[in-house]
């Protein structure tokens, strides 16, 4: 019995290009994506992070958006003295979100997929509270897991947003039942 689900499994993938997913009669096929940001590091002028308070550190929290979909990283201290980073996130922060493929004259192509980062300064005597990057995740995106690092530039050079990013491609077996899908997931 598990032989033949599995050579189903192998037919049905060899039988469509996008990997299980039918093309809308747009050409445009919507696969889902983890998206998921690791060590991350902010490096900025210190000016921006000086303390309001003497001897209290500002706190910076990490939001990421796109589209509807929210992500928070958490809140962490300022580094002060520690060299060229001025805050670090450890925490791994997963988006899950829809990325479009496109086939036009034979050629796949993922369709744009923006994202915005944002850190909250919170006391800090700088008069920038709000620091903002974008980060276009289709570039990203792989059938395979795929792992980069990116730097991402923030508005009015306040300064740069180091991270390790990874994609993984979610996908799950079209008209198999649960058991059948877990079975096929290997693929």
């Amino acid at each position: 019995m598990t032989g033949r689900i599995t050579s189903d499994c192998a037919a049905l993938v060899h039988l469509s290009p996008f990997g299980m997913h039918k093309p809308s009669r747009f050409g445009r096929t919507k696969l889902r994506y983890v998206f998921t940001i690791e060590d991350a590091h902010l490096t900025c002028n210190a000016s921006i992070l000086q303390p309001a308070v003497p001897g209290v550190q500002p706190l910076l929290s990490l939001v990421w958006k796109s589209s509807k979909k929210t992500a928070y990283g958490g809140s962490v201290p300022a580094l002060l003295s520690s060299g060229d980073r001025a805050a670090e996130w450890t925490r791994p922060v997963s988006l899950a979100c829809s990325v479009y493929q496109t086939t036009r004259s034979g050629q796949q192509k993922f369709d744009s997929r923006n994202s915005e980062l944002t850190l909250k300064v919170v006391g800090a005597a700088g008069s920038k509270r709000k620091l903002t990057g974008s980060l276009d995740l289709a570039p990203y995106a792989s059938f395979q897991r795929q792992t980069n690092n990116v730097t991402v530039p923030l508005a009015h050079g306040a300064g740069t947003l180091h991270l390790t990013l990874s994609s993984m491609w979610l996908k799950r077996a079209a008209g198999l039942g649960k058991q059948e899908s877990r079975l096929c997931s290997t693929f």
